[in-house]
């Protein structure tokens, strides 16, 4: 098993780094390999939209920097951990670029998936996503927004199961360490 993070935070410390902690010690303990990418700490630039990621240079962007290697991880990966504040409903401006930059992992061409239109599968194996969003209180129409972004990317990319759960800024580390492992549980990460 293995697993890649796209810590998305904006900030060190706070409830998605004692969540990504969490996710590293238990996938670690384990002994599942985890490449964690701390996002803030990467330059990453905007996707150019050139889609020579599709056409020139397939599966990789034209553009050589940080994003190849987390691209690379996804593909590789059986579970890839999305944390994020939530952010008007999204995701934060760093994990939304880190994705944006990946789009080469699925193929230019076309296929009907439930009655829509969605880009065929490059490779034959797909990681099942896991988005976890920060926030600093609950709001349900924020909620809902930011699941079915992180559902639609996980249509998107193929994965063959998505999890989407939300944590409070404040938390107490015991009751996140319970939610987590039982998301872990339900994705089978911890078998």
């Amino acid at each position: 098993m293995r697993a890649t993070i796209l810590d998305g935070a904006r900030f060190d410390g706070g409830v998605l780094a004692t969540a990504r902690q969490i996710i590293e010690d238990d996938l670690g303990s384990k002994g599942r390999q985890v490449d964690a990418y701390t996002l803030r700490e990467m330059r990453i630039p905007d996707c150019t939209g050139c889609f020579c990621c599709w056409t020139k240079t397939p599966g990789e962007c034209i553009v050589k920097d940080k994003s190849a290697n987390i691209a690379r991880s996804v593909v590789n990966s059986d579970i890839v951990f999305f944390l994020s504040p939530v952010t008007f409903g999204g995701y934060s401006s760093e994990l939304k670029k880190a994705l944006d930059r990946i789009i080469g992992v699925v193929s230019p061409f076309f296929e009907t998936i439930n009655k829509e239109t969605h880009h065929r599968a490059r490779y034959e194996k797909y990681p099942g996503i896991i988005a976890i969003g920060a926030m600093g209180r609950e709001d349900r129409e924020e909620e809902n927004n930011f699941r079915a972004i992180a559902g639609r990317n996980a249509l998107n990319l193929h994965s063959p199961f998505s999890h989407c759960e939300f944590i409070l800024e404040g938390a107490r580390r015991e009751k996140l360490k319970a939610k987590i492992r039982a998301m872990l549980e339900k994705s089978g990460a911890t078998k």
